[in-house]
């Protein structure tokens, strides 16, 4: 989670009791910490964005997914996360000394679709393999939200039998 958000009394507080890992700087304690949790037979949840996606665009991601699974030999888990955007609000607000932008889902459905088991074919951390590797890994990311997205078209939500229900 970026660290500005750590530093607001509350929500700090929150984000750091439900075990959230404050990503600052180039993130070497992050690394660090995520790696820890992973040798001890923990979960680690990673936006390899950097952030959600509403707009469904190709993000350019970052590599620190592939480098902790390189680093502790752990699997990677691909998951699509999609919402219509009609149940997204953008948010803008002022942190850190910037404008950050972000969204909240603020009501329907979060679609997800997880994906095999996926390892990174590298035996050590070349800059371009990496890249490469995380392409690869957002290719998988984004075809699921695919499926998802085309999955969700398909859904009613109103009831298709014409006899009133009392």
């Amino acid at each position: 989670m970026r660290s500005p958000l750590f530093s607001k009394p509350i929500v700090g507080r929150l984000l750091t009791g439900a075990g959230q890992i404050e990503v600052a700087d180039a993130g070497k304690r992050a690394f660090e910490q995520a790696c820890a949790l992973l040798q001890q037979g923990q979960t680690v949840v990673i936006y390899p964005e950097g952030r959600l996606n509403p707009e469904h665009e190709n993000l350019k991601a970052k590599s620190g997914a592939v480098r902790i699974s390189i680093a502790t030999g752990a699997p990677i888990i691909p998951l699509g996360i999609y919402v219509q955007p009609e149940h997204i609000k953008d948010m803008r607000q002022f942190m850190g000394g910037r404008i950050s932008r972000g969204c909240w889902q603020v009501s329907g459905c979060c679609h997800l679709r997880f994906g095999p088991p996926w390892e990174p074919a590298l035996p050590r951390q070349n800059p371009a393999e990496l890249h490469h590797e995380t392409q690869k890994l957002m290719e998988h990311i984004y075809s699921l939200v695919a499926e998802i997205r085309k999955e969700s078209a398909c859904e009613s939500h109103t009831s298709l039998n014409p006899i009133p229900q009392w």
